[in-house]
């Protein structure tokens, strides 16, 4: 992605992947500079452009996929850097995780799972729940969130998708943080 305005290069992907037959290994770079408009609400976060480096693989059979992946990041106001380490376990019923972080970020480690469900063949739903222990790079005291979603998926006809999620996050400074979300998808078909 290319600013015309500013002649430079706003973002740029490039991404390598190979599955082998029970296998899947990818890497990735990824170059971003923050996207704010002059007149945004976001104006007043400081937002650092970076440059990210992932690397992952994982195990497939038809029941299960495990996998891990190693996620180090570049932020070049402050050539600060950050590591993140992913361990996932899948399955068609669910998925479970945990993530180690440290670096620019501060020190971070995160549980995060949820289950789903056919209810019947046109509704489905899911549960989920994530738990981080982490430090704000301001100060250096630990600090606890953790979230809890649970939705469910209507698809009326092929085309349509209706979808409910209720989320609640809870931290220190913020002891209850409730939202429902809704979503309406429709796919066009060209043909």
């Amino acid at each position: 992605e290319f600013n015309l305005k500013t002649s430079d290069i706003q973002s740029m992907r490039f991404r390598l992947s190979y599955h082998p037959e029970h296998w899947s290994v990818s890497g990735e770079f990824n170059s971003q500079k923050p996207r704010v408009y002059e007149d945004s609400f976001f104006n007043i976060f400081e937002l650092n452009a970076f440059n990210q480096i992932r690397i992952g693989t994982a195990y497939r059979t038809p029941d299960y996929q495990v996998g891990i992946r190693v996620v180090h990041t570049i932020y070049s106001e402050n050539a600060e850097s950050e590591d993140e380490v992913f361990l996932t376990a899948d399955t068609r019923y669910g998925s479970a995780g945990v993530v180690f972080q440290n670096g620019y970020g501060g020190d971070n480690i995160g549980l995060f799972g949820n289950l789903k469900a056919d209810i019947t063949d046109r509704l489905s739903g899911q549960i989920g729940s994530s738990y981080f222990n982490y430090q704000r790079r301001s100060i250096s005291v630990a600090d606890d969130a953790t979230a809890f979603t649970a939705g469910l998926r209507y698809r009326p006809v092929r085309d349509l998708l209706l979808e409910a999620d209720l989320q609640e996050s809870l931290n220190r400074i913020y002891d209850n943080d409730l939202r429902l979300l809704f979503r309406i998808s429709y796919l066009f078909d060209t043909r």
